[in-house]
């Protein structure tokens, strides 16, 4: 993968992670709570919100779905 392609995808993951961690407070969710309306393993999830790594857009998806939120992308021109 071209490196700066790599960088953004890590940049947009880990605001979507943000985002995504900043809904579960405010809705007094925990980690385990996720887990269980997602069917990913807690310690899946506590790997996703460290952000070590670029999370698959299914699991975002999940994620984004147990909070009551759509995850959407776009494609625009350059």
């Amino acid at each position: 993968m071209d490196y700066r392609v790599e960088k953004e995808a890590k940049k947009m993951n880990d605001a979507i992670i943000d985002r995504l961690i900043a809904y579960r407070i405010q809705l007094h969710m925990t980690q385990q709570d996720i887990a269980e309306s997602t069917g990913i393993a807690r310690p899946n999830i506590a790997r996703m919100e460290s952000k070590k790594y670029i999370s698959s857009v299914e699991n975002l998806m999940k994620y984004a779905q147990s909070i009551g939120k759509e995850l959407r992308f776009e494609i625009v021109d350059l």
